[in-house]
């Protein structure tokens, strides 16, 4: 399981909850076979517009990044009922992808400021600026590896920059083009960097202390403009494809496993991010939604 992308339940039931973006402007839920268990958060519950990031917060609840509104809002974790504003302000403006950092504040990439704000993870205050300069342009992926840098992949200008999360400090790049192409999420897993490459339509590997490019990890399989991905408890990935509005299953190797869901009749629509989230009565988490500092090892 990944220690990056998604939260993990300690045993029982779990489900995959993906935000929908343009004409969605929901939440949706599935089991891990892809049938499609209804919408966990309304379209447009709370004034959600354009959802992108998601993260599970350490009470329990759902975060998510409102685009459209430039708010993360608050979600009760069981019900998917929308509970309150939890950060808004100008640093939000097309707030995109969330992470949650090795203290429990969330990070928020602002797509219109250029910048990653971090906000406490208990109040919803804007901290301060965690992530700017050095060329940074359409901020999205954010990871945190073990040396305590911040990754975060620059849209615009096909690159993966580091910084000091705790002064903002761009620190320089990691990977500068070379075949990337638009890049979005970011995945740390044992020394490699895991970067959904959309213009390609691919996820690259990179060496995550070098930025060398070790290859594809995934690519074809009826991808179209990809967003994120998520592994599931088997070993599969599912890969969000956002242009044909499906969601698409590949093996742990890359192989292509066909549609996990498709359509809006499956309550895919314009997909964006995913985590995994527990089942209704599933006690405790092992881990919380977000981009942890720690990195899994291969089974």
């Amino acid at each position: 399981m990944l220690l990056c992308t998604c939260g993990v339940a300690c045993a029982g039931e779990q489900y995959l909850l993906v935000a929908n973006h343009q004409g969605g402007n929901s939440v949706s839920r599935y089991d891990l076979e892809g049938n499609w268990q209804g919408y966990f958060v309304a379209p447009g519950s709370g004034g959600l517009t354009r959802a992108v990031g998601l993260q599970r917060g350490q009470d329990g609840h759902l975060y998510v990044a409102s685009e459209g509104t430039g708010e993360i809002l608050r979600y009760d974790g069981k019900t998917g009922a929308f509970m309150d504003v939890f950060a808004s302000g100008p640093q939000l403006q097309f707030v995109g992808y969330l992470a949650t950092g090795p203290e429990g504040d969330f990070y928020a990439a602002g797509v219109g400021t250029n910048s990653v704000v971090r906000i406490d993870g208990r109040t919803g205050r804007v901290i301060g600026t965690a992530a700017a300069g050095g060329g940074l342009s359409g901020p999205d992926g954010i990871v945190f590896t073990e040396g305590g840098e911040m990754l975060v992949s620059s849209y615009f200008s096909n690159s993966v920059k580091r910084y000091d999360p705790s002064t903002g400090a761009y620190l320089g790049d990691l990977v500068s083009g070379g075949g990337l192409v638009r890049p979005l999420q970011l995945v740390l897993q044992d020394d490699e960097l895991q970067v959904v490459s959309q213009g390609t339509g691919s996820i690259r590997r990179y060496d995550a202390t070098t930025g060398a490019f070790l290859g594809n990890l995934l690519s074809g399989g009826g991808l179209s403009n990809p967003i994120a991905q998520v592994e599931l408890p088997d070993g599969d990935r599912v890969v969000s494809s956002y242009s044909n509005g499906s969601l698409r299953r590949f093996s742990g190797d890359g192989a292509p496993l066909g549609v996990f869901a498709s359509g809006s009749a499956e309550g895919v629509i314009s997909p964006t991010t995913m985590i995994l989230v527990p089942g209704p009565g599933t006690a405790g988490l092992l881990l919380l939604g977000g981009s942890v500092t720690v990195m899994r090892r291969r089974r």
